[in-house]
């Protein structure tokens, strides 16, 4: 089973589309690629850190190549990797999210496999989607199948997410 959020989800989606390994998926609010992410993100950061990612983007880009072994023009593109998933997926995102909108999460949703699961979080941006933990867990605990009890002190969840940072 994997989880994944933000560039974390659509590393989740390259690596269940190369693994058959990967049962159930859960892909929260994935960027498209990099390409198209850091200029969001440059948009939306304190204007000396918008200059300082976009210095370093493409020695960031090889960097990453280098790291992981593969060009990543080749596997950048999340809904090639998604149209290659025959097992269901879960998608989640916030309704206000400008990073991962639902137009991508719409068009993700339609590839692969018929039984795909789309669910929006009303009134979340993109970050405010992990600090939800109650309105997130319900639609995973349901698309898993999972029985939890209604205390948040008792809720048992079994999820691993992945997220890359420096």
């Amino acid at each position: 089973d994997l989880m994944g959020f933000s560039l974390g989800a659509s590393a989740g989606l390259h690596i269940a589309s190369l693994d058959k390994r990967v049962n159930n998926l859960v892909i929260v609010s994935p960027m498209h690629s990099l390409q198209q992410t850091i200029p969001k993100f440059v948009k939306q950061s304190p204007k000396w850190l918008g200059k300082l990612v976009e210095s370093r983007k493409e020695s960031a880009l090889a960097r990453a190549n280098d790291i992981s072994g593969y060009s990543y023009e080749q596997t950048s593109d999340s809904v090639s990797a998604a149209r290659l998933i025959t097992k269901p997926v879960l998608f989640i995102y916030g309704s206000i999210d400008k990073m991962s909108d639902q137009r991508l999460n719409t068009l993700l949703s339609k590839q692969g496999s018929q039984k795909n699961k789309l669910y929006q979080l009303d009134g979340l941006r993109h970050t405010h989607v992990l600090l939800h933990q109650s309105a997130l867990m319900e639609p995973i605990n349901q698309w898993l199948g999972l029985k939890v009890k209604s205390s948040i002190d008792e809720v048992h969840n079994i999820c691993s997410f992945i997220n890359f940072s420096t």
